[in-house]
């Protein structure tokens, strides 16, 4: 999976070095995740997949909730149905794989920054570009396969 060309650096919080790590790429199933770390704490973690067994307008992890009760989600504007929560967001699109036109679900989930209006935000700022490079890349989960 390419590089997400964003600017993410407002996100992380101050620490001496940041990774990168393409944790789980399994290109049979067209799934990813990817965690960026401070000092080796998450603090975003970005996944895409094809299965999911909630609603776009279901929060997809429930630890990644910062408030109880759950708060209603904030419909995020864009090219793909998305939703949002401070700190997490999920959107969905379709994406052709093996031959198949499907929708392709992913999320956003971030630890900073702790305001839950700025964490809000920037989730809402960030599920769309990565909707849309999930989609630009699913495709290639499946010629790695068969590489």
């Amino acid at each position: 999976m390419p590089p997400l060309d964003l600017d993410l650096d407002p996100v992380f919080p101050p620490g001496e070095s940041l990774e990168v790590d393409h944790n789980f790429v399994d290109a049979e199933s067209g799934t990813f995740s990817c965690e960026h770390r401070v000092d080796r704490v998450p603090v975003i973690k970005l996944h895409a997949q094809f299965y999911t067994d909630r609603g776009v307008a279901d929060p997809p992890y429930d630890y990644g909730l910062r408030s109880y009760p759950k708060q209603e989600p904030v419909a995020v504007p864009g090219s793909n149905e998305a939703w949002a929560w401070p700190g997490l967001a999920s959107a969905v699109t379709e994406c052709t794989f093996e031959g198949e036109t499907r929708p392709y679900f992913t999320s956003v989930i971030t630890m900073y920054p702790d305001d839950e209006d700025l964490a809000l935000a920037l989730v809402s700022e960030l599920i769309q570009p990565v909707t849309e490079h999930a989609q630009q890349h699913c495709n290639t989960l499946k010629n790695q396969a068969t590489e």
